[in-house]
Order: structure tokens, then C-alpha cells, then sequence
């Protein structure tokens, strides 16, 4: 009969079934049983990240700390090196050196004249020293400090990095220029150590330029301050033509241990 053959190898099967063995269930949903706690980046870029002319992170990509290699959009990260370099001061003599942006006005690229009116690049900067610029041959990019919107013209002496988002990407923090963005991150003070840096500068027609950098950590790794002062006069040839220049930035930084694996920050700033 047929039936045997096929009863043999049934038993056969049998103790080989029974000594495998089955892994134990994980954690249900909701239970109380230990998981990975996933941490996120701050959303932060300290000077650490800076070597140089080349900078590694950015906050410009995707609004979280990310390394510059691992984003797809196109971002320029200048570093105080580099202004200090070519002696770019402000956003206007900047743009004569990086990617795919213009600066009208005075030693500008182009004319930023408006077709219907008496309006020149010239007058223009004059009015709207931040605005009188263009990116990818396209607009204004937005302007920002620490991504907010602003309307203060920037300077090298409290700006720790220019992040030149071009493009559409400037829609991830709000802004919808599709030229891009451009964010002046500002100086922040140091809680780890005492800082006093001393730097001027002198040109022709009796242009001369001062600033003073004072940093106090009160409380180390707690508390600490941070005070910027400029002190500038711009001469040119044409007389009495004259720019002059005085402000004070502060910034005030406390961190409080509120949490052992979290991060609670209070800043302030000031500019006068």
C-alpha cells in the first residue's frame, strides 16, 4: 500500500520540527521595557566646526545640524578667516568674492538700474545697503541674523559665519526669495573661557577701523557674557565725503543642568 512511505517520512520530519527552537517576542507596543532613545542634533553650529576656510557643519540644508558633505542643496559657508582674507567687511564686498552673487554701489559688479526711473545701483546702496545685491543672476536673496528676518546692515565684527543658501531652499525657514537666503550667524559668547581681542585697521584717506572683543565666562560651562565694540570712519577721495561707523553687540548665554541628557539654552543679544 502507499500510504507507509509517506508516513515514514512524517516521522522522519518529526524530531528535526521539535529541536527547532523559536526566538523570544520583543517588547510589546506601550510596554515598559527599555528602548533606544534617539537624540537629535542641535540646532547649533559652534566654532569647533571651522578649520580654516572650510567649514563642516551647517544648519543652511535642512534647518538641524548636518554636515556640509551630506546635503544636496547648493550652500557657501564663509568663515571669519576668509573675510578677514580679502578684507571683506559687510555683505556688499563680500559678494565679489563668492559664488554666483552681485553687489552694486561703490566697487559693485553690477548697475542694479531700474529701467523707468533715475534709480542706480550707486543711489540705491546708499538707501538699502543690504538690499542693493543679487544672487544667481536671478533677485535679492532674503537677508537674516541667526534666521530671522533683518533689516540691520551686517558687519564682519560680530558675525561668526555667512551661510549663502541659493535657491528655492529658503522656503524651509519660511522665506520664499528664489534667489535664496543669506544668514549672518552672530558671535555668541564662549562659556568655557576668557577671551580679550584687540584688532585695527588703516587706510587711505584717513580710514581707520577699530574693534575690541571682550569675553567673560562668570560661570564656567553656566553662565558667560560676551561685548563687541566697532569703531569705524570710511574716508574717500572726494571731500568732505565721509562714513562713520559706532556700534556695541552684546550677548548673554546661560545653561542651566535642568535635564541630565537635554539641552536648555537661554541667549540674548543686543546691537546698538
Amino acid at each position: 500500500m502507499q500510504p507507509r512511505p509517506t508516513l515514514f517520512v512524517s516521522l522522519l520530519l518529526a524530531p528535526l520540527l521539535a529541536a527547532q527552537t523559536v526566538p523570544p517576542a520583543g517588547p510589546a507596543a506601550g510596554s515598559t521595557a527599555q528602548q533606544e532613545v534617539l537624540e537629535l542634533s542641535p540646532f547649533q553650529v559652534t566654532a569647533e566646526a571651522f578649520k580654516g576656510y572650510y567649514a563642516s557643519q551647517t544648519l543652511a540644508g535642512s534647518r538641524l545640524k548636518m554636515n556640509v558633505d551630506e546635503i544636496a542643496s547648493s550652500v557657501q559657508i564663509i568663515t571669519p578667516e576668509f573675510m578677514q582674507d580679502v578684507g571683506a567687511t559687510n555683505l556688499n564686498q563680500l559678494f565679489l568674492f563668492t559664488t554666483s552673487t552681485e553687489a552694486s554701489g561703490i566697487n559693485g559688479n553690477f548697475s542694479d538700474f531700474n529701467v523707468g526711473t533715475t534709480s542706480t545701483g550707486d543711489q540705491s546702496s546708499r538707501v538699502n545697503p543690504q538690499g542693493s545685491q543679487r544672487v544667481r543672476g536671478i533677485a535679492g536673496a532674503d537677508l537674516t541674523r541667526n534666521y530671522f528676518l533683518s533689516l540691520i546692515p551686517s558687519d564682519r565684527f560680530n558675525t561668526e559665519t555667512t551661510e549663502i543658501n541659493r535657491g528655492a531652499n529658503a522656503i524651509l525657514f519660511g522665506l520664499g526669495s528664489p534667489a535664496g537666503i543669506i544668514n549672518n550667524q552672530l558671535k555668541a559668547a564662549n562659556l568655557q573661557k576668557n577671551s580679550l581681542k584687540f584688532e585695527q585697521t588703516i587706510g587711505r584717506f584717513d580710514s581707520h577701523r577699530e574693534v575690541l572683543d571682550l569675553n567673560q565666562s562668570i560661570a564656567r560651562g553656566l553662565l558667560g557674557v560676551r561685548v563687541i565694540a566697532l569703531n569705524k570712519k570710511e574716508g574717500y577721495r572726494q571731500q568732505p565725503a565721509f562714513e562713520e561707523d559706532r556700534r556695541v553687540f552684546a550677548s548673554f548665554k546661560f545653561e542651566p543642568r535642568l535635564i541630565k541628557t537635554g539641552l536648555t539654552q537661554l541667549q540674548v543679544n543686543y546691537e546698538g
